[in-house]
């Protein structure tokens, strides 16, 4: 979808939103290790595209409607409308920049998939459910926030290379592609059952599916101590492996679920740490952080992931210490990104090319540029040598 939004003028083929929810419900309902997000973007950014081409709006018409199909299936997926919106114009560039004239429509068409899923429903509630205790009081414990974005840059950089890694090795796979499909499948499935049977814990089947619960389990306060810490750090890296697995060898699924549950994971087992050394007071505060921190990084989105998690939870209480942690890890893994189609800024965008050469050249004339000089001629038949 960010591909097409710069280099194809928003076009998508008019299938891709089908076979992809088909694809995605298979390979998540089977046990694939992914999220249910990327998939609900990409579907929606496919029908606002093939909007954009049945009404022959053009190009630059295209492109908004790509956005805003995107922002609109975030919003509801996550229930999370003003972030859907920002993250549908944050997710286009790897620097800190927004693609401003996307936001309105995004805003609407955001807005209407949010009540419309939600009504059909009957959820309005935040995706997690927290508790009291989620705010923060005390400046001692930026301390340990500002070590938990530390910890966090080498699982981002972990996490881009392995899952690129995992691609490129599958792709070289000399078998046809459904069966190197189906290995993927069969590793996923190994990991997740060897993990299990080592731990004898219905929670480390979190490294297949979206894996959401133990998430939720962290914030109810259902793990504690260095056993907990342990079982979170193991569930966020295999997390790491399972996902590449899965969507490396061609399964279907979003790479944006899998980022909450590493980052939670190493939040919660940061918190935990913290914890048992008296560092801070309530250890799933970090979970909450730990997955804005990550995915900020990772997907390189600062403002709309801080948006969009305090959205999942229904609170604010944890803004400022998300914006610490988040702004650490956008500044500091400038390296590695998680969407490799997301190019720098506007400027470089093939969306965008001409529009700031165009102003700059209004404002100039022939003068301003021109430098007086002896003029060679040549013959057509003077051979190189001599014209050199």
């Amino acid at each position: 979808a960010i591909d097409a939004y710069h280099r194809r003028g928003g076009r998508i083929r008019g299938r891709v939103p089908i076979v992809k929810a088909l694809a995605s419900a298979i390979t998540l309902g089977s046990g694939g290790s992914g999220g249910r997000e990327g998939p609900i973007a990409q579907i929606g950014a496919g029908f606002g595209s093939l909007l954009g081409q049945v009404l022959k709006l053009g190009e630059a018409r295209c492109r908004t409607l790509l956005a805003a199909g995107m922002a609109a299936g975030v919003a509801a997926i996550f229930r999370a409308p003003f972030a859907g919106a920002l993250f549908a114009a944050e997710i286009l560039y790897r620097e800190a920049e927004l693609e401003s004239e996307v936001l309105m429509p995004a805003f609407v068409s955001a807005a209407i998939s949010y009540c419309v899923f939600c009504g059909w429903t009957g959820e309005f509630d935040s995706l997690f459910r927290i508790g009291p205790g989620f705010q923060f009081h005390e400046l001692k414990e930026l301390v340990p926030y500002t070590l938990l974005a530390l910890l966090l840059l080498p699982v981002i950089a972990f996490y881009t290379r392995f899952f690129y890694g995992c691609e490129r090795v599958f792709a070289r796979l000399r078998m046809p592609r459904p069966l190197v499909a189906a290995l993927g499948g069969l590793l996923t499935g190994a990991i997740a059952v060897g993990f299990y049977l080592a731990t004898d814990d219905q929670m480390a089947l979190s490294v297949l599916s979206y894996g959401y619960g133990i998430l939720q389990r962290t914030l109810d306060g259902g793990l504690t101590g260095w056993e907990g810490a342990r079982l979170l750090l193991m569930i966020a890296l295999l997390k790491i492996v399972t996902t590449s697995f899965t969507i490396g060898a061609g399964g279907s699924g979003g790479v944006f679920g899998p980022s909450m549950v590493i980052g939670g994971g190493i939040g919660g087992a940061v918190g935990i740490a913290c914890n048992e050394l008296g560092l801070c007071q309530n250890p799933a505060t970090f979970v909450i952080v730990g997955m804005c921190g990550f995915f900020a990084g990772a997907a390189k989105t600062p403002v709309s992931t801080i948006i969009m998690v305090t959205e999942m939870t229904g609170s604010y209480k944890l803004l400022l210490p998300a914006m610490w942690v988040c702004g650490l890890t956008f500044l500091l893994s400038h390296r590695w990104a998680l969407y490799q189609k997301q190019v720098l800024n506007r400027a470089l965008s093939p969306a965008h090319r001409g529009e700031y050469q165009v102003a700059l050249l209004e404002e100039m004339t022939v003068g301003d540029v021109y430098e007086p000089s002896t003029v060679e001629t040549v013959l057509s038949s003077t051979p190189l040598a001599t014209i050199l």
